[in-house]
């Protein structure tokens, strides 16, 4: 017979023990969730390039940025996203970057340097000046999104060739991380 001379274990140990257990199942599956994420993150981000001043100020010809390229949601207004030029604007085969307008259902007009959904005009701090074009109403169908340069007026847009339809989207920019000094999250 085995004498264990450690006489028996007080309540207060036991409930260290208890509690450990109880603190440690919830702080390993976080961790875990926390590695499962940064990794499909990291594999669904790529790199591009900004080859043009249409985006300005957000973005400058040359600025790096990492885009989403399995994003969870689609399009909201105002975010920015990279997408494949559609036929109608005569660049197939590039890329481009613009901001999103106007969303599936919505009526875009720009009228006396403003853009109108549904006839209320859209607040845009981000425009560094006011566009000199006029758009009549447009009603995007399901699946077509609107997108404008944030340089109105040096933009090769859907001002010029229409609706974006949604399978050409590739993803939102995220995140901008070159040039250093401008880095920083969207």
């Amino acid at each position: 017979m085995v004498v264990d001379d450690l006489g028996p274990e007080r309540p207060a140990a036991r409930r260290r023990r208890a509690t450990r257990g109880f603190v440690l199942w919830p702080s390993a599956l976080l961790a875990a969730w926390v590695v499962w994420w940064v990794a499909s993150t990291a594999t669904s981000l790529r790199a591009y390039s900004i080859p043009t001043g249409s985006m300005a100020p957000a973005l400058k010809p040359g600025d790096r940025v990492g885009v989403m390229t399995q994003p969870r949601n689609g399009p909201r207004r105002g975010e920015i996203w990279i997408f494949r030029m559609p036929p109608a604007s005569k660049l197939t085969g590039s890329d481009g970057a613009k901001r999103v307008i106007g969303l599936p259902g919505e009526t875009i007009e720009v009228v006396g340097g403003r853009v109108l959904i549904n006839g209320t005009p859209l607040a845009e701090p981000y425009l560094s000046g006011s566009m000199t074009y006029s758009i009549p109403p447009v009603t995007l169908a399901p699946g077509e999104y609107f997108v404008l340069g944030d340089s109105r007026n040096n933009s090769h847009d859907s001002h010029v060739w229409g609706p974006l339809p949604a399978n050409h989207l590739v993803g939102p920019v995220k995140v901008r991380y070159w040039p250093i000094g401008r880095a920083g999250g969207f």
